[in-house]
Formats: structure tokens, sequence, C-alpha cells
């Protein structure tokens, strides 16, 4: 890779927040905005008033007027629910995202404590299983808009997509992830990092 090409794409790394909250995410905040819309019906309106009363010198009517009294109410028939199978399983959707939403969690605190630690073997295992989690999410929801819909805890952000995953150097220096590398983190570092969540043993040079 042309060494213009590589410092380009380490000064992208720790951006990635941009296009995700991802510590907010890992410190259990939502940025989500609990507030449900209220879009549910209005208030009925008050009953319709009769005529007002004919004034005191009006002529009397020359036959009595019968009293026309508005038909007692009928019971409201029942509406057949609207065919939703997202309604119908809601609550194990949610409970679904907010599980992977938790591993993912994990998954990046792991790989922060990893790092710091010095272990990019470790580090590089935690990365691979946080993009497989991200892989899951973007399959089922891959504009977000399923986890706001279902205030899912760990929802992105309204306009947000989940983060993208980090299999490569670019991917990595776009992704949220890389705001949990230390800021000493050296080109070998980085790629040793990829080879570990590759499943390929490597080699770090001590610097």
């Amino acid at each position: 890779m042309r060494g213009d090409k590589l410092a380009s794409l380490r000064q992208k790394l720790r951006r990635g927040t941009d296009a995700f909250e991802f510590n907010a995410l890992i410190e259990g905040v939502s940025t989500l905005d609990e507030t449900p819309p209220t879009d549910g019906p209005s208030a009925p309106e008050d009953a319709a008033v009769g005529p007002p009363p004919a004034p005191e010198d009006a002529a009397p009517p020359l036959q009595p007027q019968v009293s026309q009294q508005a038909p007692a109410p009928t019971a409201e028939e029942p509406q057949p629910p609207v065919p939703d199978a997202l309604a119908a399983h809601s609550d194990r959707l949610r409970v679904a995202l907010d599980t992977l939403g938790d591993r993912l969690i994990r998954e990046g605190q792991d790989m922060a404590a990893a790092l710091a630690a010095g272990s990019i073997e470790d580090a590089g295992l935690h990365l691979a299983h946080a993009n497989q989690i991200l892989e899951i999410l973007h399959s089922v929801d891959p504009s977000g808009d399923l986890a706001r819909q279902l205030h899912a805890r760990c929802a992105p952000p309204a306009g947000k997509t989940w983060p993208g995953t980090a299999w490569s150097l670019v991917e990595l220096a776009e992704s949220p992830l890389s705001a949990l590398l230390p800021e000493h983190a050296g080109d070998e570092t980085l790629r040793a990092l990829l080879y570990a969540a590759w499943g390929v043993s490597f080699e770090v040079a001590a610097q």
C-alpha cells in the first residue's frame, strides 16, 4: 500500500463516530429519543348542541313539536386486526436486537481491554465477533429503522444505520471501532489486529 494512502487511512482512524456513536453504545446510553410519537386519535369533540331557543316574543308553533331523541348508541363492532407480522412478534424482535446490542457492547469493551493490555490476538478475536454481530444486524435491520421503531436500547440515532464491519484496513478506518484503538497503535499493530480477526497468526515486531 502506498505511504500516502496509508497515512490518509490512519488520519481517518477514530473518526467513525460520524456514522455511529459507538462510545455512547459502550456506555449503554441510547441516542434514541425515548418519547414515542403522539399519533393517537384526537379527543372526541363535544356532542352537537340543539338549535338555540326561540325568542320569548316569538309566536308559539301551531302544532306541538314531537321531541326527536337521538338513537341510543349501538355497541361498536370490533374491527379485525390489521395483519402485521411485526406487531405480532415485536417483543421477540426487540429482545433479539437488545441481545445483539449487548453482545456488541461487550465485544467492544473486551477488544479495548485487550488492546490496552497489548494482546493483539485476543483483540482480533473480539473484533471478529463484533463484525459477525454487525453482519447479523445488517441482515435483519439494514437501515436501523426496525430497532428505532421497537425502541431497542442500542438503536442507532435517527437517520443513521448500524456501523459497517471492519474486515479490512479501509473498513477499520471508516468504522467507529477505530475509536477503541490506542493512540500509539502503529501500522504493524493494525495489520496484526486484522490478521487476528481473520484467524491468521502474525508476529508484531517490537516498536
